[in-house]
C-alpha cells in the first residue's frame, strides 16, 4: 500500500503546508500593521466631495436567489473616492450599507483616520456625526 506520506510526498505536502502558512502570516501581518497605522493617525474632519464608488467584494451565495430556498445574504465592500480641499484624494473602503446610501458628486463632512472611513454627512444634513 503506497502512503501519500511516504517519500516524495511527504516533502511535497510539508512544501505545499510551509507556503501556505508563510501567505497567511504575511497576510496577518499586514492587516496588523494596518490597523496599528490607523489607530496612530489622527481623526480628520474636512469637507469633501464622493468623486467615484465602485462595488469592490462581494462574499456570500447568490445561486438559489429566486428559488424559495433560504440563502445568506452577500456582504458587500466598496471603495469610495473622495476629494477634499486640505486633504487631496482619499480612497475609503466602507460596508454595503454605507456604500448604497452614498452618490457619486455628493458633497458633505467626511471623518475619518488614516485609511479607515467614519463617516460621511452629505450637505444639508442637520444631524452631524462628529
Amino acid at each position: 500500500m503506497i502512503s501519500i506520506f511516504s517519500g516524495g510526498y511527504q516533502i511535497g505536502f510539508i512544501a505545499i503546508l510551509l507556503v501556505l502558512l508563510l501567505v497567511l502570516g504575511i497576510r496577518a501581518a499586514d492587516g496588523i500593521r494596518e490597523w496599528r497605522q490607523n489607530n496612530q493617525a489622527p481623526v480628520l474632519t474636512g469637507e469633501a466631495v464622493l468623486l467615484s464608488k465602485e462595488r469592490t467584494r462581494v462574499r456570500g451565495n447568490s445561486a438559489a436567489r429566486g428559488s424559495g430556498v433560504k440563502v445568506p445574504e452577500a456582504s458587500v465592500t466598496w471603495t469610495l473616492i473622495f476629494s477634499s480641499p486640505d486633504h487631496g484624494t482619499l480612497s475609503l473602503e466602507v460596508t454595503d450599507n454605507e456604500g448604497r446610501l452614498l452618490q457619486e458628486n455628493m458633497r458633505g463632512r467626511l471623518t475619518w483616520q488614516g485609511s479607515r472611513y467614519i463617516s460621511f454627512v452629505p450637505a444639508g444634513r442637520q444631524d452631524e456625526k462628529n
